[in-house]
């Protein structure tokens, strides 16, 4: 059984290795993404950006929200932010 994940992982890898190298899936696209302070939002809005999305990011926590921001800016995409309650 655990051939099978190994391959079922390494396809997976070549299927990522390949995204980052073209990064155009979500080029010219807007991503908004609620809770993209959190973990799952933050790592979701990572990904979009990636892509080519701009991403704009909404929680309730600003502070949250500038350190993904800011993460997504160090890598060159855009990110705006606006907190919500």
């Amino acid at each position: 059984m655990k051939g099978r994940r190994d391959q079922r992982l390494n396809l997976f890898n070549a299927r990522d290795t390949r995204y980052k190298e073209t990064a155009v899936l979500l080029q010219n696209k807007n991503a908004v993404i609620y809770g993209g302070g959190g973990a799952i939002g933050g790592a979701v809005a990572g990904a979009f950006a990636r892509e080519g999305a701009k991403v704009f990011l909404v929680g309730r926590t600003l502070a949250k929200l500038e350190g993904v921001a800011q993460d997504i800016s160090a890598s060159g995409r855009m990110a705006e932010i606006a907190e919500l309650e």
